[in-house]
């Protein structure tokens, strides 16, 4: 679970491992965070060189790389990125830590929650995650942007930084197709996933809630359902509409190139514009005044089928045996009424 960055725990991470445990669950959490966007990017790239000329010039302008094919750069770029976002997100963590434990500890729990949020991993130091600092507004917008750019994708924030250093003013007509897909494409689940949570559970787990703290759980939990695992609310308390449009944000995920899961916010607007495209009546699909290669739509799709395919099956067996273990278990309970 550390390794594939997925949150899953069987064991309480705070009370079941040492300080030495958590070290190597964190050393795992983070070479689980860095090998899948070292390795993503990279076949991506080797993907690339293998296309036509104008196939790597489109992608080579929506991605917003150059040729490099080099592993070794681009891991120690990954590497250099990760560094300078996790030991910002461990600052901001720890001067808010420090003031209801010690020095050694609240550094700990920062750098821990720092590296876990920006891998999308979801680890925490506490049974209930991030529900002691629910309506904390320095806790949640810290946790927040580092998954965020964690889950936006390497690539992304490469252009983001170079358009920004050539010209701010300008720097939305500088980024490359890719990162305009990205951004607006997180921005909007971000606030449909908002709006949905402040809607189904106005008076569920809303209720008692003054509205500043509403709107910053339901942020939090729009962010955090996509790809990070953190949570600032009792899940099983949610009501079954805003678990079903968290399980639709699970499913799209983060962005190519980066630390989450999901079959991607890129896919999914491939497969709407394809959808729209076809709507209208036009053969090609056009984005931003771009064209997109039937090759990359095709990919879509099949990334799409087999994602489905997949979660099918997973969910196919999980229901077989969650049937058999209930079954057992009434078997069981019935035998012991009997002896009683």
């Amino acid at each position: 679970s550390a390794t594939c960055v997925t949150g899953l725990t069987v064991r309480s991470t705070a009370h079941d491992f040492n300080r030495v445990g958590q070290l190597v669950i964190l050393l795992l959490i983070q070479l689980g965070g860095i090998g899948i966007m070292t390795v993503t990017t990279f076949v991506t790239f080797q993907w690339r060189v293998r296309q036509g000329i104008r196939e790597r010039a489109l992608i080579a302008e929506t991605l917003g790389e150059s040729g490099e094919t080099d592993l070794r750069k681009v891991l120690v770029r990954v590497l250099r990125w990760t560094a300078i976002r996790e030991a910002i997100g461990a600052v901001v963590l720890v001067l808010r830590f420090q003031a209801e434990q010690s020095p050694v500890a609240a550094c700990w729990q920062a750098l821990f929650t720092s590296v876990s949020a920006f891998c999308n991993a979801g680890f925490a130091l506490h049974d209930d995650s991030l529900t002691a600092y629910q309506g904390d507004w320095i806790v949640n917008p810290a946790i927040m942007m580092l998954v965020v750019t964690g889950g936006i994708g390497y690539p992304v924030l490469v252009d983001v930084a170079r358009s920004w250093s050539r010209d701010p003013r300008r720097m939305w007509e500088k980024l490359m197709l890719h990162s305009k897909i990205m951004l607006t494409g997180s921005a909007v689940l971000i606030a449909i996933g908002a709006i949905a949570f402040l809607v189904f559970e106005s008076d569920g787990v809303l209720a008692s809630m003054p509205y500043s703290r509403r709107v910053i759980v339901a942020m939090f939990h729009s962010v955090s359902c996509r790809t990070a695992g953190f949570n600032t609310v009792d899940l099983g308390s949610l009501t079954n509409a805003t678990l079903f449009v968290s399980i639709l944000l699970m499913i799209v995920g983060a962005g190519p190139c980066s630390t989450g899961g999901g079959f991607k916010v890129s896919t999914l607007t491939v497969l709407l514009l394809r959808a729209w495209a076809t709507l209208t009546g036009r053969t090609q699909v056009r984005i931003s005044r771009r064209t997109l290669p039937p090759s990359v739509v095709e990919r879509a799709m099949v990334t799409a089928i087999v994602f489905t395919a997949v979660a099918v099956t997973a969910l196919a067996i999980l229901l077989a045996l969650e049937q058999s273990s209930c079954l057992l278990y009434t078997s069981d309970a019935a035998d012991d009424s009997v002896l009683v």
